[in-house]
Formats: C-alpha cells, structure tokens, sequence
C-alpha cells in the first residue's frame, strides 16, 4: 500500500464544503469505484464517484462522524461569541 502523503493527513470537506461532513484518506490509492468517495484537487475536496473510473488512480476517502460542538450553534465550525 502506497504511503499517505503528508498533505493528505487530515480531514477535507465534500465538494460542497458542507462543514458538517468531512473526509478522510483510507491510505488506499486506486482508481475510485461508483459510489466510493475520492480525493483531488489544488484544494483539496472529496468528490463522490458517481461511475466507475476507467484510467486515473486517486486517494479514496471515507466520510468522518463529526461531533456536535456546543459553541458552533449547529455550523460545525466555532463561533466567536466576542467572550
């Protein structure tokens, strides 16, 4: 198995950037199957494989369960209350 580089050691959002669901690298590269969720961009995104690709390997992804926080009033992100 291919080693994960290191700007793929985190955690990305979807191609919508929706802040309550984000992704990570499987450590797996190849060419995504329909359905499967994968890497790529300058910045990167996850994109959903809606057929099966044909030539280009990529990292696969999987979607990350975020915890709900209590200061993001429901955005996932933190929100500065000015206290």
């Amino acid at each position: 198995m291919p080693k994960l580089p290191r700007n793929l050691q985190g955690l990305f959002p979807d191609e919508y950037a929706s802040p309550q669901t984000m992704y990570r690298a499987t450590g797996v590269k190849r060419i995504p199957r329909r359905g499967e969720y994968y890497l790529s961009g300058a910045v990167i995104r996850a994109y959903l494989a809606l057929t099966d690709w044909v030539t280009q390997e990529f990292w696969i992804a999987e979607p990350v369960e975020m915890m709900a926080c209590p200061h993001c009033n429901g955005t996932g992100r933190m929100v500065n209350d000015g206290g």
